[in-house]
């Protein structure tokens, strides 16, 4: 069976890159699914980024999305891992704000050789302390208007990876898939 989801894999890719057929989301999503379900990794990945993404078809689907990336991260996806870290560490969906869980993701992707991961995982180490500071002098001084703050900061940075995966290149599309 996962033999048959490689080809579905990169027919979904397709899909979404226009490479020789027009842009269908549905379609991607349908064969992300069928690869994913079948238990390829790279299609879990890429599925769980198109969840996270609100394509505009239906609204973005963290909780989904999440389940796949972990799936794909369980199997070795350095790259599940590393959106994973994203999820985490900007709060995207129904994933609280949590920078230890980010850091142990990104430090899972970066174990495997995963650039973009150590340089993430290097810069929340260097500003944790200060973002710390930072964060008690805010709600300090914002007294109960925190919460809205902080909401509108999670929704803030939902638009931002949302854009970021419709723009960044999927970072497993550089490299051949087995």
């Amino acid at each position: 069976m996962l033999l048959l989801t490689i080809p579905t894999n990169q027919r979904g890719r397709r899909h979404l890159a226009c490479a020789g057929v027009t842009r269908d989301l549905r379609a991607a999503t349908d064969l992300y699914m069928f690869a994913a379900e079948g238990g390829h990794a790279p299609a879990q990945n890429n599925l769980g980024r198109l969840l996270l993404a609100n394509t505009g078809r239906e609204p973005a689907d963290t909780g989904r999305a999440l389940v796949w990336l972990q799936a794909a991260a369980e199997q070795g996806s350095t790259a599940a891992w590393f959106n994973m870290g994203m999820c985490f560490e900007w709060g995207v969906g129904e994933c609280a704000v949590d920078i230890d869980s980010a850091q142990e993701c990104y430090w899972h992707a970066a174990q495997q050789g995963y650039q973009a991961a150590l340089l993430r995982l290097e810069q929340l180490r260097s500003s944790c302390m200060q973002q710390q500071v930072t964060n008690k002098r805010a709600s300090a001084a914002l007294g109960s208007t925190g919460t809205s703050l902080a909401h509108a900061t999670a929704v803030l940075a939902t638009i931002a990876l949302q854009l970021l995966m419709l723009v960044a290149p999927c970072p497993c599309s550089r490299r051949r898939l087995q």
